[in-house]
């Protein structure tokens, strides 16, 4: 028998030949139509230690490694990986974007098996907006807050009634795709940990710590160590949108992960009234110190598993561990919980 290598709509294929023509043929026509699919990632590296915020470190090619993550940022391409070093504390700088948006394939990971920290200046936290396949894997991430919309309507502002609250949060995740977090570690930040908003998917947090996120700035609300919420209009926007289609059939897998010492108990100005929520006349804030899950709108067929996980001394105002909450239209949800819970 000889090899030969068969060339087809940019696929390699490798097939032994045999002594007749007629079972060559065949062979062709069975594999015509399968392609080998090997995902290659652009890498770009940060160094604390020994890289430079330099034009030249951003190009994938050119082997040089970029000093913050925040300047790594700037390149923003699908099939990313941000490649950070174990050694020395990375830096998250306020005034950058420190966005990624409209992309695919983005991973963010230590380059070694000791995790990379990021140490978040004020004011600066880490968003993603419409990205699909993302990865965070063993990394740190303290000190950070950004602030963002939110969906919670200010109801104090007698003169603006249509205003919507602003708060901060660590990592901000909106129309996003199928996250994964991995050994990752969200603590002290100045307000919530981890925000998710309309994220689709079939979404897994594992072996991760989510710890003493608690709101700082008095002047806006929030705090707590998660958030998922599956909204009626997007955050920002005060119900000019229709109800969002596209909240279906998502999966989010808690897997051995800790939530402790978080506090939502900076409450909005709306406070002490419960709002009962429809549509957009809700507020998320006090609520849900370790985990809070809000399924507004059209939401349906979604499942939360939480599987082996730790929820221990977290506050609120309501629901210190979790709280979950369903309205509208929302129909088909489901909460699976198999966890430990003590002295929220």
């Amino acid at each position: 028998m000889s090899k030969h290598l068969l060339r087809g709509h940019g696929c390699e294929f490798s097939r032994y030949t045999v002594m007749t023509r007629i079972i060559l043929l065949l062979s062709l026509l069975i594999v015509s139509g399968i392609c080998l699919n090997v995902q290659s990632y652009n890498t770009i590296s940060v160094d604390a230690t020994s890289g430079r915020d330099d034009p030249m470190c951003l190009d994938p090619l050119s082997g040089l490694r970029c000093a913050t993550l925040s300047y790594a940022l700037r390149y923003a391409n699908h099939s990313t990986l941000y490649s950070l070093s174990a050694a020395g504390d990375h830096s998250l700088v306020a005034g950058e974007p420190n966005t990624l948006a409209n992309l695919r394939d983005i991973t963010i990971a230590s380059n070694g098996t000791s995790p990379s920290t990021v140490r978040c200046a004020r004011n600066a936290g880490l968003s993603f907006e419409n990205v699909s396949s993302i990865v965070i894997e063993n990394m740190v991430f303290l000190g950070c807050g950004t602030l963002h919309n939110s969906t919670s309507r200010n109801l104090s502002d007698t003169e603006r009634p249509f205003t919507l609250l602003k708060f901060r949060v660590a990592l901000y995740f909106h129309l996003c795709e199928s996250v994964n977090l991995r050994h990752v570690t969200v603590s002290n930040s100045s307000a919530m940990g981890v925000i998710m908003y309309d994220t689709t998917g079939k979404n897994l947090i594992s072996n991760s710590v989510f710890s003493n996120n608690v709101a700082q700035d008095r002047t806006a609300p929030g705090g707590g160590g998660f958030g998922i919420e599956f909204a009626y209009s997007p955050p920002g926007d005060i119900c000019t949108l229709s109800p969002q289609q596209h909240n279906t059939g998502s999966t989010y897998d808690f897997v051995n992960s800790t939530f402790s010492g978080n506090e939502a108990l900076n409450r909005s100005a709306n406070f002490p009234t419960f709002i009962i929520p429809y549509a957009c006349n809700h507020d998320v804030f006090g609520k849900g110190g370790g985990l809070a899950l809000f399924f507004n709108g059209n939401a349906s067929g979604n499942t939360v598993r939480l599987s082996n996980c730790t929820f221990q001394n977290n506050r609120a105002v309501w629901g210190g561990g979790l709280y979950a909450e369903f309205h509208d239209a929302a129909m088909g949800n489901l909460i699976e919980i198999e966890s430990t819970f003590s002295n929220n």
